[in-house]
């Protein structure tokens, strides 16, 4: 009989053990499944974040590109100016 009571008392130490660890694995899984919902959420923020980063710069190539044309544009008609008083000077040397 004893030794059934010492066998009871141990497997009832076991079960509080079991469900302490239980309880640790629970608390620490839902730990995990808030990191892992946290990690998700700023990876939708990163992505939010590169996506808005690659419009800003494409806009910005667009404007410079824009931009570079009519800097051209300016440059072939100061030259066509430039070339046109050349030729008055010219003119008028002669």
């Amino acid at each position: 009989v004893q030794l059934k009571s010492n066998e009871i008392e141990y497997l009832k130490t076991s079960e509080v053990e079991l469900k302490t660890q239980l309880a640790e694995m629970k608390s620490e899984a839902k730990i995990k499944s808030e990191e892992i919902e946290y990690l998700k959420m700023e990876s939708k923020d990163n992505k939010k974040n590169l996506e808005f980063e690659v419009q800003l710069k494409s806009t910005e190539i667009e404007y410079l590109k824009k931009s570079k044309a009519e800097l051209e544009t300016q440059l072939a008609e100061m030259k066509s100016v430039v070339k046109a008083k050349s030729e008055d000077i010219e003119n008028l040397k002669v």
